[in-house]
């Protein structure tokens, strides 16, 4: 469970799912203090609940590990450990700690001063963003500079007598290399007393050279394993082997965040070979040696390609074109896009089996390593190209063979759907709505579309405006036209969980009957058929409105399933609750 899967509402703290949010009464926290709420504390924090203090001050949710228990991993603490033991318990540590001086002490403050170089400096207080000062490796310069800032402020740092640093052995890449470590253990508590745990954690050092053992600094973790004389007995809390266990379809509860995560990943792979069939038919119409005038066709397909493309209309593939076409993987072109894909991949890897994962890998691994010749920058483009639609392809149809048709697959296909419907209408925008009834585009849109074959089948060699705009748009057969995306997607909210006892919940199946009934309504023949100079704007504005309803869907459905929000009531409006 992440931050983001919960939220605060009425001082209250739930947990978001499918079925709508849950009530949650106690936390047990794997985040830092300053993390855990950014509207008190870090505000830049996106691991914690915004409101989760004053959920914790009203009693309304307990925190097992409580907010401020971190307070006691604070340094300044070490150096008055024994005494505190004795004080307290009446005995001495069990374990001796590091030998430590509190500076704030006038006779610490002297001996850390006068053995500045042999020492370690850390915080006396818990602060983030902080690393242990290790002075044998400062400069003359150094020294005197931190000497200066301790007896500033002697009470802001403690120090420490260097311990002895030992080495584990790595596994780094594929060779062993040596890491300084330090072991973590864990203690169970048992009545009035605490069992030691067998085995810890230890936490390595990012290089040799590095003394700060880290994971926010690039350190990592091995097990630690104590080695018995004998067999040992296995304690479990699952079920012994031999035990059946009860039969069950359900695939455990999926939270709103990851159902948000797999509509999206849905809604990037979709988008990403739409533009991959775009730049293959773009690609193919200016390699063309066929005599065919492209050039039309190349420039209208190029001003349908996406802002974020940095392409100029061009008649050759030369190496400022490609450079626009791949672009960078933090920013646009196919590298930036199937990195997106990518991202969302990496987060839901227990939710894709490890055949889809290897294929968006070898997606991501094509786009970002395609050497570019300066000399033939066109040389393995159209290849590429073709190779991506075919592991599209190969994923889109594991994941609709593969996976079990609950809630997981349907956000998936849900936002593979609402993408394609945006793509197909703001494509047919940018190409049917100019003037003019050119073959040749008609042809490349039918072929970035992959319709060229039912459209033969049905009107041979006859290209129209409005037969094509017909099989893209209000064509219900058709797995890659508009109307076929939305009646699938109305199975798919017919199967959704609601709260039929709230028809003002039931907005996204509201706009999609719109969206619907749109399309239906159309006469294409009318909208596309216009004199040779005049654009078709009525076809225009139709597709412009079904991209405005599709946005509205998608935010309706996140409004529903992600993040549980309330749609916003007009003024007038009166709950029967108040009359």
């Amino acid at each position: 469970m992440q931050g983001n899967d919960l939220t605060v509402r009425d001082a209250n703290v739930y947990v978001k799912t499918l079925e709508g949010l849950r009530r949650v009464d106690v936390i047990l926290r794997r985040v830092d203090d300053d993390y855990c709420d950014p509207l008190e504390m870090h505000p830049g924090s996106r691991l914690g609940v915004p409101g989760l203090l004053q959920c914790v001050r009203m009693g309304k949710v307990a925190v097992a590990n409580a907010l401020g228990s971190g307070i006691l991993q604070a340094a300044g603490f070490l150096p008055f450990l024994p005494a505190l033991c004795r004080h307290l318990l009446g005995e001495e540590l069990k374990l001796p700690s590091v030998q430590s001086w509190w500076c704030g002490h006038p006779d610490s403050l002297r001996y850390v001063l006068d053995n500045l170089s042999d020492l370690v400096i850390k915080s006396a207080y818990p602060t983030q963003g902080e690393d242990p000062v290790f002075a044998q490796d400062l400069t003359r310069e150094q020294l005197a500079e931190l000497a200066l800032r301790i007896s500033d402020s002697p009470e802001r740092y403690v120090a420490q007598e260097r311990a002895i640093s030992c080495t584990t052995p790595s596994l780094v890449a594929d060779d062993l290399e040596p890491r300084h470590f330090v072991i973590r253990s864990y203690l169970v508590a048992q009545g009035d007393s605490y069992s030691v745990m067998r085995g810890a954690l230890t936490r390595i050092t990012p290089s040799t050279e590095s003394l700060v053992v880290s994971l926010q600094r690039g350190g990592g973790s091995k097990d630690t394993w104590i080695v018995a004389d004998g067999p040992v007995s296995q304690v479990t809390l699952l079920p012994p082997p031999g035990e059946p266990v009860a039969i069950s379809r359900g695939g455990g509860d999926l939270t709103s965040r990851i159902a948000e995560d797999l509509f999206w990943l849905g809604r990037y792979i979709e988008r990403a070979e739409s533009q991959v069939r775009l730049c293959r038919g773009t690609v193919a119409r200016i390699t063309d040696q066929s005599g065919v005038d492209n050039r039309h066709a190349i420039e209208t397909l190029l001003r349908a390609w996406p802002k974020g493309f940095l392409l100029r209309p061009n008649s050759e593939l030369n190496l400022e074109f490609i450079e626009g076409l791949l672009g960078d993987v933090d920013g646009s072109g196919l590298r930036g896009m199937i990195a997106s894909v990518h991202s969302f991949a990496r987060v839901l890897r227990d939710r894709i089996s490890s055949d889809g994962w290897r294929i968006l890998q070898e997606i991501y691994t094509a786009v970002t390593d395609v050497p570019v010749d300066p000399n033939r920058p066109a040389a393995r483009i159209p290849e590429l190209l073709d190779n991506l639609i075919e592991r599209f392809a190969a994923f889109v149809g594991l994941a609709g063979d593969s996976m079990t048709r609950g809630m997981a697959w349907r956000f998936l296909d849900i936002g593979r759907r609402v993408e394609r419907v945006d793509f197909t209408a703001r494509f047919v925008s940018g190409t049917l709505t100019p003037p003019g009834n050119d073959s040749v585009l008609l042809e490349a849109v039918l072929e970035v579309m992959d319709c060229s074959l039912t459209y033969r089948r049905r009107y041979l060699t006859n290209l129209e405006a409005h037969a094509v705009a017909d099989l893209l748009l209000a064509d219900e057969s058709n797995p890659r036209g508009v109307a076929f995306q939305l009646a699938q997607l109305d199975q798919h909210l017919e199967a959704l969980p609601r709260e039929n006892s709230q028809p003002d919940r039931n907005r996204d199946r509201r706009t999609l009957l719109k969206l619907r009934t749109t399309i239906q309504l159309a006469d294409l023949m009318e909208v596309c058929n216009m004199p040779f100079e005049q654009p078709r704007k009525a076809l225009k504005s139709l597709l412009a409105e079904v991209n405005d309803q599709v946005a509205l869907l998608a935010d309706a459905i996140a409004r529903l399933y992600f993040s549980h929000a309330e749609f916003s009531r007009e003024l007038g409006e009166v709950s029967q609750e108040s009359t």
